[in-house]
C-alpha cells in the first residue's frame, strides 16, 4: 500500500545488518478488507518484522504518519534488542 522514507525519527537500535541508524522506510500493507499492518525496515532492506506480524502496528487506513511510525520504531527496537 504505502512506503515512506524518513530520517527525522530514529530508533534506539541501529540496523543489525548494516549499522544504519538514520534512514528507515515506513511500510504499510493491506492484510484484510479493513485492516492494514504498519512496520519499519532499514533502508538496506533489513526487515525484522518479516514473519512476525504480531509486532506490526494495526491501522484501518495504513497511515504512515508520525504516530504510527513512532509505534513501529518502538517495535523495531524490541525486535532488534537481541540482535
Amino acid at each position: 500500500m504505502g512506503i515512506r522514507r524518513f530520517k527525522t525519527l530514529k530508533p534506539r537500535n541501529p540496523c543489525p545488518e548494516c549499522g544504519n541508524a538514520t534512514i528507515f522506510r515506513g511500510r504499510s500493507e493491506q492484510v484484510q478488507e479493513d485492516l492494514c499492518e504498519v512496520w519499519v525496515e532499514c533502508d538496506c532492506g533489513h526487515n525484522p518484522f518479516e514473519g512476525k506480524s504480531e509486532h506490526c502496528i494495526e491501522s484501518v487506513w495504513g497511515s504512515l504518519d508520525e504516530g504510527f511510525l513512532l509505534m513501529a520504531l518502538a517495535e523495531w527496537d524490541e525486535l532488534t534488542e537481541a540482535a
